[in-house]
């Protein structure tokens, strides 16, 4: 399966928020992530433009751990790429359990981004669309925009057009600007200041 994404620079999130709860129903939850990147040992992730994390995920006071995968960008309008996330069993002691499997198989860790999330799920045009409104402090700190909506259709090949022509029709149907507006870049390449996976 193909992540089909868009993310767009956003001055006012409350604002946006508001314009996809009037004119799209959505309902909205907030989650607070925290992923971790890793390099592989046989290659460089920012060079082959892949991602391996480990995400923590806190919802209603609960965490839990995703392992991720995600191939390079297959397509130049979109961040469309395949992606692979596993859900993983929380123990008192799997995150650093896991990140010592790693560097013991060679993996490196190449940064962390954290986000605070407004998330919602829709069904647009009669398909499955993730709604994210994100606040990235590490890049507000710094006197940096911080603020970005990322559209998501999980899709198979085959229906990339299509998923990609209903992210675009919701996009304007919110007001967002063009497609090329939006940024291509990986929340760890803003904050590491490079295009990186």
């Amino acid at each position: 399966m193909l992540e089909v994404e868009v993310k767009y620079p956003v001055d006012d999130l409350a604002a946006l928020r508001r314009t996809f709860e009037e004119r799209c129903v959505a309902t909205f939850y907030t989650v607070e992530e925290i992923d971790s990147y890793y390099n592989a040992p046989d290659r460089d992730f920012a060079v082959t433009d892949e991602a391996f994390r480990i995400r923590q995920r806190l919802v209603d006071g609960r965490w839990s751990l995703f392992l991720t995968y995600k191939g390079p960008k297959i397509d130049p309008a979109t961040k469309t790429r395949r992606e692979i996330d596993l859900p993983l069993t929380i123990a008192s002691d799997a995150l650093s359990r896991m990140r010592e499997l790693f560097e013991s198989l060679g993996y490196r860790p190449a940064g962390e981004v954290r986000k605070i999330r407004q998330k919602a799920k829709i069904v647009w045009l009669d398909t499955p669309l993730e709604i994210s409104l994100d606040t990235l402090p590490q890049l507000q700190a710094r006197g940096e925009r911080g603020t970005f909506c990322e559209l998501e259709i999980i899709a198979a090949a085959d229906d990339l057009r299509q998923a990609r022509s209903k992210i675009f029709e919701l996009a304007k149907r919110v007001a967002l600007p063009l497609p090329e507006a939006q940024s291509r870049l990986s929340y760890l390449g803003m904050i590491l200041g490079s295009e990186k996976p």
